[in-house]
């Protein structure tokens, strides 16, 4: 159950920093926003991976998230 939940908090908390990230646009804290981003979405994937917990994961939650590097 853990496992599962970590999805759903770490999926919202990655659309929330890359939210901050669109609002920080052209602003000095937009860089380290978006530093932080990319590690959250690293973790994301990585723990995605992992074969025990891929199967803690729900069907609506997406198997790998897009790095917003590139944004």
């Amino acid at each position: 159950v853990q496992n599962y939940e970590w999805f759903y908090d770490m999926k919202g908390e990655i659309d929330a920093t890359r939210n901050k990230a669109k609002i920080a646009k052209g602003t000095p804290e937009e860089k380290g926003i978006r530093m932080v981003l990319e590690s959250m979405i690293a973790e994301y994937n990585a723990k995605s991976r992992m074969v025990t917990r891929n199967l803690w994961k729900a069907d609506d939650l997406p198997y790998e998230i897009e790095s917003g590097a590139d944004e």
